[in-house]
């Protein structure tokens, strides 16, 4: 793409940008967020114009709504640096040429570099190859970027941030870092500043053809699409960019989503150590009790899967991700109960999106089940419902139970499975991922035994026998008001510890006083409380 004449059209894109800058400079003064937005993205594409010059920045344009933000940005930082310096720099901007690429997109492109006297820098080769020959070529230093906090890459980057030293080297600049979803469109519409108008048609991030289609968060009652900047939840941003297979294929039907899944419900994820997140301000508000923490626990112990940590927290998307960041860092298996759902209080799965560095996005392989399951059932499911059902994190794999294809798939992202907080439901589904879908270790050896004496009179044997075999694990829990079975002492040791575990059950015995054992009873299944029957 050659570089526009210079001349009367300069001169008028000059002017036009300068009288911008006013505009954005009167604006971020304001004290408001979009003002700190405002102000912050201006100051960064200053800093980068003072510290590069005109000549060796770059800005990144693809015809997106992000890069539309930073193209004006920087036109209006280049026009106030050129007037308070005396230059006539113009504005480079790099372009790679993709295949698949919507048309109206490169229609839009070529009427911006038009439009804004742009100097473009146009490839057909990957990204680092073009960014290679920029560097090389132009003497570009600093590539200007439309990069935010929930992109799937931003981990980590800041304002300005070096490139990764598997790229050649020059400084990411990122004007809109800190900015939200609502930030980019009330940027664009307050200022009158043209888009492509495929965000007038439902479409809110756009990739390729071939894997980017209409939010279905946008789909009206009557079947049309409402506007980009009508979208009131910005983590579905990038609901409308197809999940697809590793054929680069969408994944259509919900058959195809079994046969997909048969090879890898061979596969088992290695769990000795699990968590469970429990999600719903009923439970600490005390509204509902927690029963599925008690299922969790027995369930997982029967495939030798130890739950270690058990935490709940409200409907809350920043706690949330906080505690599956915590939890999945320290253990093999996160399980999360609650939260999911179509209603305004289920984040749950907004919340894995953001602490697994995804991002939501419309799964053709959940709305084929949906519409089957309904279709099925007679019962019609409303439009928008079924629409936010479908959306799910990017990562997520739905997994077939084997042997009941007509059950709901179960989420699995990663080493979390997403789960419902109902508790038929989620004993159900935990129930099925502990049969089909983890590999724990072999479950412990225990016994237990059941005393007609109280815990404070046997303190001392305990303690002795606890001393003298550290190889088992002992626990003592006291039973109230029974006259029969008043402690429960239980012993376990590691598979293959028969020999350990009945030495130490031999001496617990013999150091207890007598007529203390009511009972010893042998293994503990995944159903064994600490309840006994009442004499």
């Amino acid at each position: 793409m050659a570089a526009p004449p210079a001349g009367a059209a300069d001169a008028a894109e000059a002017a036009d940008a300068l009288q911008l800058y006013k505009r954005l400079k009167q604006d971020s003064e304001a004290d408001t967020p979009f003002g700190r937005a405002l102000k912050r993205g201006l100051g960064v594409c200053r800093d980068a114009l003072r510290l590069y010059g005109p000549n060796g920045v770059v800005a990144s344009f693809n015809g997106g709504k992000d890069a539309v933000v930073i193209l004006h940005l920087m036109r209006a930082a280049l026009a106030n640096h050129n007037e308070a310096t005396g230059g006539s720099g113009r504005l480079s901007a790099i372009f790679f040429e993709m295949k698949d690429e919507f048309p109206e997109v490169e229609a839009f492109v070529q009427d911006s570099i038009a439009r804004h006297a742009l100097v473009c820098h146009s490839y057909q080769l990957g990204f680092v190859e073009g960014l290679t020959k920029c560097i090389d070529a132009n003497g570009a230093q600093a590539f200007v970027l439309g990069t935010r906090e929930d992109d799937p890459n931003a981990v980590g980057q800041s304002d300005f941030c070096p490139s990764s030293d598997w790229m050649p080297p020059f400084m990411r600049v990122n004007p809109i870092l800190s900015w939200s979803y609502a930030d980019v469109w009330a940027f664009l519409r307050t200022y009158d500043l043209p888009y492509c108008h495929l965000y007038d048609d439902g479409y809110t991030s756009l990739g390729k053809t071939t894997n980017t289609g209409r939010n279905p968060a946008l789909l009206r009652p009557d079947g049309s699409y409402g506007a980009a900047w009508e979208l009131a939840d910005g983590s579905l941003e990038r609901a409308g960019r197809v999940a697809s297979g590793g054929s680069g294929a969408p994944t259509a039907t919900a058959g195809g989503a079994a046969d997909a899944d048969a090879d890898a419900d061979a596969a088992r994820l290695p769990a000795e150590r699990a968590a469970l997140l429990i999600v719903g301000d009923e439970i600490l508000g005390g509204k509902q009790a927690d029963t599925n923490t008690l299922v969790a626990a027995r369930r997982l112990r029967a495939i030798g899967c130890a739950l270690r940590r058990v935490a709940v927290v409200g409907d809350e998307i920043d706690e949330i991700v906080r505690e599956l960041r915590r939890l999945s860092s320290t253990h093999d298996v996160v399980f999360t109960s609650g939260g999911v759902g179509p209603t305004h209080d289920d984040v749950t799965l907004k919340a894995v999106a953001a602490a697994l560095g995804s991002t939501m996005r419309h799964s053709d392989e959940m709305a084929a089940i949906i519409k089957a399951k309904f279709a099925s059932s007679g019962k019609e499911l409303p439009a928008e419902v079924a629409a936010k059902m479908s959306i799910l994190p990017g990562v997520a794999k739905l997994r077939t139970v084997p042997g009941e294809p007509e059950a709901w798939p179960i989420l699995q992202c990663g080493t979390i499975f997403v789960l419902p907080g109902v508790p038929p439901t989620f004993a159900t589904k935990l129930t099925a991922i502990c049969t089909h879908f983890l590999r724990g270790r072999e479950p412990a050896l225990a016994r237990r035994v059941l005393l007609c004496a109280a815990e404070e009179t046997i303190v001392g044997e305990l303690n002795e026998v606890v001393a003298a075999h550290g190889a088992v694990s002992f626990g003592s829990y006291p039973l109230r008001d029974r006259a029969s079975v008043q402690t429960i002492i239980t012993l376990e040791a590691d598979a293959g510890g028969e020999d350990v575990l009945k030495t130490a059950l031999d001496a617990l015995l013999h150091a207890l006083p007598d007529g203390a054992v009511a009972d010893v009873e042998g293994a503990i299944s995944s159903e064994t409380s600490l309840e006994v029957p009442s004499s």
